[in-house]
């Protein structure tokens, strides 16, 4: 009786001891790395003409691995900056020049992603560094700093830290991802121990959404691949953010209770982080760690940076943490009105949209620069979950005239964002989808409502979105999303390597589709469905409803 009892306690602590540990890690691993310098620009002079170089770290030791290109400099005063391969560091190495002689250095401009951009003088550049070998001799001199150099290979080396450590942020994520992860485990435990059973209360999966979903994926592989669809990328993951915002609010919608229940708030996390973390880490233990960047992979993995196209998923991340906190007051408002709460989300919406910006909220992308959160395009996607839900109680007859629009309507937003989400179609690059974020957010929910509404019912638009082989590609979305980078590039160094040529256009847009197409379709299967078997979306159904699993699941 005693062994069973403590095993139970240990079961029930284990979560939050877990929890503990990883929060711990986290901790320590920003506090290491935060704030960390995104580029530093020098202002110098040589007496000779030479090249500069920095190298750069988090621990204290340089080695090749992690320095810049190295950048040009001469006898005339000049602002220089060599561009870092890392994403984030807090010392440098720097080298004036390979080659023995006088430097020099009247300035410098440090910027961070986290903290203000330093601008450092004479004095404090003096204090800053030290010289890293005999035979350089760092003296201040009015106006600037002498390096003198009696020796081949000069440098100099900071001697602390150019920013000082954040600790709050670093203790609020590793709270939140204690919080998480230890709410994550706790219902996988819970999971083990009760069979999984169909639930009859979940509406079966809307075939019409996964069409829409591998729309959505080829207009970002037509936006990296084709010249002249430059920006309907961006309009692609509208798409998707909106899609999150319909499917994950819409079980809540309907039983506006759920959102109390501490228990389904861990099944919901669960499910969300079993179906993006998995392959989402795998790519990044691909394309950072084993090419030795694990600062880089780190923060990505905690979501704190998301360079090029793993902007979106920070974004997806803090949508499903900010969910249940949205879904709370919201269950209140149910109490005094079913108008109430898509009125609530509808201000949101338009609040967000005209207010909100980097000076609001904003989280690191497209090569480490500051993005809008656009929360916005996800409230679009509740909103459209809360117009269904209200066209579903009162059903309309084949015969009336709303009930033969959501077809057409969905078609014209389908050409809308192939031809207008960039400027192109009138003569310039300008990207329309990022410029007008709160208009295109809004018709990417449009066509998502359009979608489910002419879903089953026989109209040209739902014919065009359950393609078989388009349903396919908005399966496997999120490896297909993730992976065409990286196939790209693949393509592109073994064509020139054989014909020294670069393949441009349709041509490369084919090709890196289908490549990414079969390389999806295997990691869907390898990593993607089992770890969504953990959560137990695949198991208890019958093979006939094995293909429908509920709403939430089809989210990528």
């Amino acid at each position: 009786m005693r062994a069973h009892l403590l095993t139970l306690h240990l079961r029930a602590g284990l979560p939050w001891l877990i929890a503990a540990t990883l929060a711990g890690a986290v901790f320590l691993f920003l506090f290491t790395v935060l704030p960390g310098v995104q580029a530093i620009e020098f202002d110098l002079a040589l007496d000779h003409d030479d090249f500069l170089r920095v190298y750069y770290t988090n621990t204290g030791s340089f080695d090749a691995t992690r320095a810049s290109a190295p950048v040009l400099a001469g006898p005339a005063r000049a602002r220089h900056a060599p561009y870092p391969k890392a994403g984030s560091f807090n010392r440098i190495r720097f080298d004036p020049g390979e080659q023995r002689g006088t430097a020099r250095l009247y300035g410098m401009r440090v910027s961070s992603y986290f903290a203000p951009t330093l601008e450092l003088g004479p004095r404090q550049i003096a204090d800053l560094f030290v010289a890293g070998k005999p035979g350089v001799e760092l003296r201040l001199a009015g106006d600037h700093v002498t390096i003198t150099a009696t020796v081949d290979d000069p440098f100099l080396v900071s001697k602390d830290r150019l920013y000082p450590r954040l600790v709050a942020p670093a203790l609020a994520v590793a709270l939140v991802w204690a919080t998480v992860s230890g709410l994550v485990v706790r219902a996988w435990l819970a999971g083990r121990d009760t069979p999984a059973r169909p639930r009859p209360d979940e509406p079966a999966r809307m075939a019409a959404l996964d069409g829409l979903r591998g729309y959505a994926a080829l207009l970002v592989l037509a936006d990296h691949t084709m010249g002249w669809f430059r920006g309907v990328g961006t309009s692609g993951v509208y798409i998707f953010f909106a899609l999150s915002g319909f499917l994950l609010a819409r079980p809540y919608i309907r039983e506006p209770q759920r959102a109390w229940s501490l228990r389904e708030l861990s099944a919901y996390l669960l499910r969300r982080f079993t179906r993006i973390l998995p392959m989402y880490w795998t790519y990044l233990f691909v394309v950072f760690a084993l090419t030795n960047r694990f600062d880089e992979a780190l923060l990505h993995a905690l979501f704190v940076a998301g360079s090029g196209h793993l902007w979106a998923i920070p974004q997806e991340i803090l949508f499903y943490l900010l969910l249940p906190l949205l879904l709370l007051p919201l269950a209140a408002c149910n109490r005094l009105g079913r108008w109430l709460p898509p009125l609530v989300v509808g201000a949101l919406m338009l609040l967000w949209n005209r207010y909100g910006s980097t000076e609001t909220v904003w989280l690191l992308g497209m090569n480490f620069i500051r993005l809008k959160f656009l929360l916005g395009v996800f409230l679009a996607g509740v909103l459209a979950a809360f117009a269904h839900e209200h066209l579903e109680s009162r059903t309309p007859a084949p015969g009336q005239v709303l009930h033969r629009l959501w077809s057409p309507l969905g078609l014209v937003l389908l050409v809308f964002f192939v031809l207008c989400s960039t400027g192109r179609l009138y003569g310039d690059a300008l990207v329309l989808g990022q410029r007008y974020f709160g208009l295109y957010g809004t018709l990417a929910a449009l066509l998502v409502l359009c979608s489910v509404r002419a879903d089953g019912a026989g109209t040209l638009l739902a014919r065009l979105l359950t393609i078989t082989p388009l349903r396919r590609l908005g399966v496997i979305g999120l490896s297909l999303y993730l992976l065409h980078p990286l196939v790209k590039s693949l393509i592109d160094a073994l064509l020139f390597h054989y014909t020294s040529r670069h393949l441009h256009g349709l041509p490369l847009f084919l090709l890196t589709l289908a490549g990414t197409a079969a390389l999806a379709n295997w990691t869907h299967a390898r990593i993607e469905q089992p770890a969504a078997a953990v959560t137990g979306q695949g198991r208890g159904r019958t093979p006939e409803s094995t293909s429908r699993p509920d709403e939430e699941s089809q989210k990528g």
